[in-house]
C-alpha cells in the first residue's frame, strides 16, 4: 500500500511539473500576463478599484491596468478541496494567492505545501477563521496576525511572504501601524464572488462573478478553497474571463515573512493541545466523516464535469461535421452556378455565331438581285433594297433577343425554386438534429 501510495505521489508531481513546464508566460499571447516581485517594506496598502478613505493616501504595492486580474483564496485550506482547485488552476495556466488561516494550515499542512510546490503565492490571513480585528484589542489583533503568519510558515516549511488579507474589514489605525512595523502588505479586495452565500448553483455563481468583474472592469477576486460550488464553477470562470479578454496577474514576495519564535513554538504545540481537550475525539471523528463526505462530493462535482466535458466536445464535433456539410453543400451549389454561368455564355457564343452566319446568307441573298436591280434601275432602288434587307435583319435579331430574355427568365426561375427547396431541406435536417440533441 505505501508503494502504491508513494508511487501515485511522484506521478502526480512530475505530471504537475509537466503541466506547469508548458505555461510559457508573455504579456501579449497568454492568460498569465504579468509576475511581480511585490516590495512589503514599509507596510503598503492595495489600492481597490474603489478607494477606501483609509487606503487613499497609502502606498500601494500593485497598480493593475484595464481587464487585469489576481486571484486571491481565502480561509483554506480545506484537503477536499483544495486539489482540484490547483488541478484547474493548473490546466488554465494560471497562479494566484492563497491566504491561509493559521489553524487551518496547521491541519492541512500536505495542502499549503501543494500550493507552494505548484508555484503559487502562499500568504497568511488570522489564525482563526475571519475573526473581528477592529473588535480585538491592540495586542489580540496582534496574536492574531502573528500567530496565523507563524502557523503558514510551519505548514509550508517555513516560508511564506508578508501579504495579509482581512476581507470586508476596516482595520483600525493600529492594526494598520503593527502591519506596516512588521513589514506587511494589505490586500483589499475588488471583487467579492460570493461563494460563501448558499443556495448557489455553479453556473449563477459563476455567471454573477463575471458580471462584478465587469462592473470592476479589473481588481483582486476573491474565492474560498473551502467551497464545493467555488471547485464547480472555478473552470468555468477562468474559461469565461480568458474569452472575454481578461489577464492574470502573479504577486510574489521581494523576501519572506520572518515570524517570531514564540508563536513558531505556540503554533507548532496548538495541535497537540487541541487533541488533550475532553471533547475533542467525536469532534475529530465528526471532521474526519465531514472531510470524507466533501471528498465524495468533490469526486462526483469531478465526474459531472468530465461527463459535462464530454458531451461539449460531443456536440463541438457534431457543429464541425453539420458546418463542413454546410460547406460543401455551398461549394457545390457555387460550382453548379459557375457551370451554368458557363453554359450559357456558351450559348450566347454559339447563337452569335449563327446570327453572323445567317446575316451573311441574308445579304448573299439580296445582294445579286441588288445589283441587277441597280444596273437595271439605278442607284436609287439599290438604296431602297439595302434598307429593306437591314430592316428584316433588325427584326430578326430583336424577336431573337426577346427570345434569349424569356429563356433566361425561365432559367432563373427554375434555378430559384431548386435552391427555396434546397434551403428548406436544410432548414427542416437542421431542426431534426436540435430536436434529436435538445434533452428531454
Amino acid at each position: 500500500m505505501f508503494v502504491r501510495a508513494f508511487c501515485l505521489f511522484v506521478a502526480a508531481f512530475y505530471f504537475s511539473a509537466a503541466n506547469a513546464a508548458e505555461c510559457n508566460y508573455s504579456e501579449q499571447h497568454n492568460f498569465l500576463s504579468r509576475v511581480l516581485a511585490v516590495d512589503s517594506s514599509g507596510g503598503p496598502v492595495y489600492r481597490p478599484v474603489k478607494d477606501k478613505p483609509e487606503t487613499a493616501a497609502l502606498p500601494s504595492p500593485l497598480e493593475l491596468h484595464d481587464k487585469e486580474v489576481l486571484l486571491v483564496f481565502d480561509q483554506g485550506p480545506n484537503p477536499a478541496y483544495t486539489r482540484y482547485i490547483l488541478d484547474i488552476l493548473d490546466r488554465r495556466c494560471a497562479k494566484a494567492v492563497f491566504f491561509f488561516a493559521g489553524n487551518a494550515a496547521l491541519a492541512s499542512p500536505d495542502s499549503v505545501r501543494d500550493v507552494a510546490r505548484r508555484g503559487h503565492t502562499v500568504a497568511a490571513g488570522t489564525w482563526s477563521t475571519a475573526p473581528n480585528l477592529a473588535s480585538l484589542s491592540n495586542d489580540g489583533a496582534q496574536i492574531e496576525i502573528e500567530k496565523g503568519f507563524a502557523a503558514v510558515a510551519k505548514a509550508s516549511g517555513g516560508e511564506v511572504a508578508p501579504f495579509f488579507s482581512a476581507p470586508g474589514q476596516s482595520l483600525p489605525p493600529a492594526t494598520l501601524d503593527y502591519l506596516k512595523e512588521r513589514g506587511v502588505s494589505l490586500w483589499p479586495v475588488d471583487v467579492v464572488s460570493g461563494d460563501m452565500e448558499p443556495g448557489l448553483t455553479p453556473s449563477k455563481f459563476a455567471n454573477r462573478t463575471i458580471e462584478r468583474l465587469h462592473e470592476a472592469g479589473k481588481g483582486i477576486i476573491e474565492f474560498h478553497d473551502t467551497r464545493k460550488v467555488t471547485v464547480d464553477a472555478l473552470d468555468s470562470i477562468l474559461v469565461n474571463l480568458k474569452a472575454e479578454g481578461f489577464k492574470l496577474v502573479q504577486i510574489l514576495p521581494a523576501g519572506n515573512f520572518a515570524p517570531k519564535d514564540e508563536y513558531l513554538t505556540a503554533s507548532a504545540k496548538t495541535p497537540t493541545a487541541f487533541a488533550s481537550s475532553p471533547s475533542s475525539g467525536a469532534f475529530i471523528d465528526e471532521a474526519k466523516r465531514q472531510v470524507r463526505q466533501a471528498e465524495a462530493e468533490a469526486k462526483q462535482a469531478a465526474e459531472r464535469q468530465r461527463v459535462a466535458a464530454a458531451r461539449q466536445e460531443a456536440t463541438e464535433r457534431r457543429r464541425v461535421a453539420l458546418a463542413r456539410q454546410e460547406a460543401a453543400e455551398r461549394r457545390a451549389r457555387q460550382e453548379a452556378v459557375e457551370r451554368r454561368a458557363r453554359q450559357e455564355a456558351a450559348e450566347r457564343r454559339a447563337q452569335a455565331r449563327n446570327g453572323e452566319r445567317r446575316y451573311v446568307a441574308s445579304r448573299s441573298l439580296y445582294e445579286e438581285p441588288r445589283e441587277t436591280e441597280t444596273r437595271r434601275n439605278g442607284g436609287d432602288r439599290q438604296v431602297a433594297a439595302e434598307r429593306r434587307a437591314q430592316a428584316r435583319y433588325a427584326e430578326w435579331q430583336e424577336r431573337r433577343t426577346q427570345q434569349l430574355r424569356q429563356e433566361a427568365a425561365l432559367r432563373r426561375a427554375r434555378q430559384e425554386a431548386a435552391e427555396r427547396r434546397a434551403q428548406a431541406r436544410n432548414a427542416e435536417r437542421m431542426e431534426r438534429r436540435r430536436t434529436a440533441e435538445r434533452p428531454d
